[in-house]
């Protein structure tokens, strides 16, 4: 099964230690990186990142070629800014028109021990839900707004939005307005999201799905990022680490921590056996 990334110019270094982290930890598959900028240098991309795909397969894609980034493009005017965070989640399900089943990664996300992208086969998302009660109140428009698309109430529970995060093809592929999946998922007013629309689609699997089940990916300073800066020790070498098969740091986090959290993070990442290391944001 193919991992499928949507990055920016910004996240670049980052992609550098997810790169490294899958010739360190995935089974051969594909990774299809998604470039989402109008201008990149596509050359520089790929002669970087192309050592570490010796058993896997990288394909580099610019988004003007993904199916309907005109579509994109055209609902991109009456939006505000951010606008390339909105758009990756557009991006993240169109690619379903050109590759069959695949596991969404976001760029911050490295892996930190062995993983077989075809252990999520038959798992819906990520493998774990979140009850409406638990979504956060930024949501609360976006789940309302997708109800109304799938002419359905607001489903109790919801895939939880962690990458990796399966997509079926297939489950995409018979939705009967597919083509207008752009300004459906970016319905004006609401914050998008692909893992929110996809849980509609993939009802049918939720019935029958666990409610309660410890996601694989730990993601650092997406929303505590005061408490996360001070428990950083704990979180980076105590044993909930070792549960985990994703980890991630938010870029916010990383532009508010100081030398003493780089060198612990880095700590971490030669412990781990990775050669890339952190540097303070600039």
């Amino acid at each position: 099964m193919d991992l499928v990334t949507v990055a920016c110019n910004r996240d670049f270094k980052q992609v550098i230690h997810q790169a490294e982290s899958i010739q360190k930890f995935v089974k051969p598959c594909r990774h299809v990186i998604i470039v989402n900028e109008d201008e990149v240098n596509l050359a520089h991309w790929n002669n970087t990142l192309s050592p570490y795909y010796i058993e896997h397969k990288l394909v580099i894609v610019q988004r003007e070629h993904i199916p309907y980034f005109n579509k994109v493009v055209k609902i991109s005017h009456n939006h505000q800014q951010p606008w390339g965070w909105k758009s990756q989640q557009v991006y993240k399900l169109m690619i379903s028109k050109q590759i069959d089943d695949y596991l969404i990664l976001d760029s911050k996300d490295f892996f930190v021990k062995e993983f077989d992208t075809e252990s999520f086969r038959n798992v819906p998302g990520n493998g774990y839900l979140i009850s409406r009660k638990d979504i956060h109140p930024c949501w609360h428009k976006t789940i309302k707004a997708y109800a109304e698309i799938f002419g359905r109430d607001i489903l109790d529970n919801f895939l939880n939005l962690s990458p990796p995060f399966h997509i079926n093809s297939a489950t995409l592929k018979e939705f009967n307005k597919y083509e207008d999946l752009p300004q459906l998922l970016l319905a004006k007013g609401i914050v998008p999201s692909e893992g929110l629309f996809y849980s509609y689609l993939a009802e049918d699997a939720i019935r029958s799905m666990p409610k309660h089940h410890l996601s694989q990916t730990l993601n650092i300073g997406l929303a505590n990022i005061e408490s996360d800066m001070e428990n950083l020790e704990e979180i980076l070498f105590g044993k909930d680490f070792d549960t985990r098969s994703v980890f991630s740091f938010h870029h916010t986090f990383l532009q508010k921590i100081n030398q003493s959290h780089v060198d612990l993070i880095n700590k971490k990442m030669e412990q781990l056996g990775f050669a890339f290391k952190y540097e303070l944001w600039k």
